[in-house]
């Protein structure tokens, strides 16, 4: 598991790491799947929807061919998979 931070707030340096550099590094390890699991904000947040579903689970999942799936809208079949997800 990998906690990345997703946004800053005022003036202090992001927490990090961040999540596109942490999907980068996870796709470089040799690693497929990866489960983003929201706990900041409510599924609800428009902006925290289409940065996961959007940003990171299509675009940056495509350039570094990764399956990046969120919690905040599960495709058919995920809670089948995600044992073997979690032990890759």
């Amino acid at each position: 598991m990998v906690m990345v931070g997703l946004y800053q707030v005022g003036p202090m340096p992001w927490l990090g790491p961040q999540t596109e550099d942490a999907l980068k590094g996870l796709a470089k390890k040799g690693k497929k799947n990866i489960l983003l699991v929201p706990i900041a904000f409510t599924s609800d947040h428009i902006e925290t929807l289409h940065e996961l579903d959007i940003e990171y689970a299509q675009e940056v999942a495509h350039e570094v061919r990764l399956s990046v799936y969120c919690l905040t809208d599960p495709p058919a079949g995920l809670y089948g998979q995600l044992t073997n997800w979690l032990t890759d």
